[in-house]
């Protein structure tokens, strides 16, 4: 229990620190946390690890709508995206880059959708709580009998139209800096790098969920 406790950690820090970088490129954040980076951004007394939190309590209130009932595996949802908020902020303080090349940045954007894909498929496997943009996805995908890979692919693509949508209603702009191209990459491949974890270390993840 305190490997596979130990290893869920990990995903969770992972999964935050691929959130934080993916920002940090300057070529857009990843699908679905663009609707909280453009939020801090366009109302900015609350921060990102704030808005993260409220988007997070949405897909909670929609899960228990999916459900019907309250289950536990959700509400156990509500302390993690606290912890998580905050973990988001702590990173999003201390990780600072001068402006980047174009090279430098698109490393960046790669590296940070792969350990965002990382740390989901983690937390995932360990089974403990899931994240809840993941939870809202994973409650879908068994409602309309869908692989869970595929189904964040089409929800991390709603979830950028519905930040453009917020720029423009509110801003009457787009800035690429949040929503950009990085957005896109992240909405078509963070499903398949999940994906792509699942299928190199589901035998191991599946070895320290039995042992633990």
């Amino acid at each position: 229990m305190v490997k596979r406790f130990v290893f869920y950690l990990l995903g969770v820090i992972v999964t935050a620190l691929g959130i934080v970088l993916n920002i940090r490129s300057g070529l857009g954040t990843s699908a679905v946390h663009s609707v909280s980076a453009v939020y801090s951004v366009m109302i900015t007394r609350f921060s990102l690890g704030t808005w993260t939190i409220f988007m997070y309590f949405t897909f909670i209130l929609i899960q228990t709508l999916i459900y019907r009932k309250f289950l536990l595996k959700v509400l156990l949802q509500i302390p993690f995206s606290l912890v998580f908020g905050v973990v988001v902020d702590v990173f999003d303080y201390f990780i600072k880059f001068n402006k980047l090349n174009i090279i430098f940045s698109s490393i960046l954007l790669v590296s940070s959708i792969a350990l965002v894909g990382l740390g989901v498929s983690i937390m995932i496997h360990m089974d403990f709580v899931v994240n809840p943009s993941d939870g809202i996805v994973k409650s879908i995908a068994e409602t309309i009998n869908m692989e869970f890979g595929k189904t964040k692919i089409r929800f991390d693509s709603s979830m950028v139209v519905f930040s453009l949508v917020s720029m423009l209603l509110i801003k009457h702009r787009i800035s690429f800096e949040l929503i950009g191209i990085g957005t896109i990459f992240s909405a078509l491949f963070l499903g398949r790098f999940v994906s792509f974890f699942s299928n190199i270390f589901g035998n191991y993840y599946d070895k320290i969920y039995i042992n633990n």
